[in-house]
């Protein structure tokens, strides 16, 4: 774990003194993506290869659908709340 910490901190420090360097910016953010596409296709490899997983899929799926589904609700429910109780002008201070 401290590897992972020594990682990010030593990433933070080359990044504020490279800072400035816009084609290196650039070269970074792709590399980046290209990782975390990486990253998710060996991700699917590991979930197919688990012979758990892909029997209980439908179960999972399910599942997932249910999760997904209630956390937008729930999202759109509190955006909603906030932005009556703080961006909405009353019709009495008109």
């Amino acid at each position: 774990m401290l590897w992972v910490i020594g990682f990010l901190f030593a990433g933070m420090i080359i990044g504020i003194v490279l800072r400035k360097k816009a084609t290196l910016q650039k070269a970074v953010d792709k590399s980046i993506s290209l990782l975390v596409y990486l990253l998710l296709f060996t991700l699917g490899l590991s979930a197919g290869a688990n012979k758990a997983i892909t029997t209980q899929f439908h179960i999972l799926g399910f599942k997932a659908i249910l999760v997904s589904l209630f956390t937008t609700a729930g999202s759109i429910l509190v955006a909603w709340i906030i932005y009556k109780q703080f961006f909405v002008k009353e019709q009495n201070e008109e």
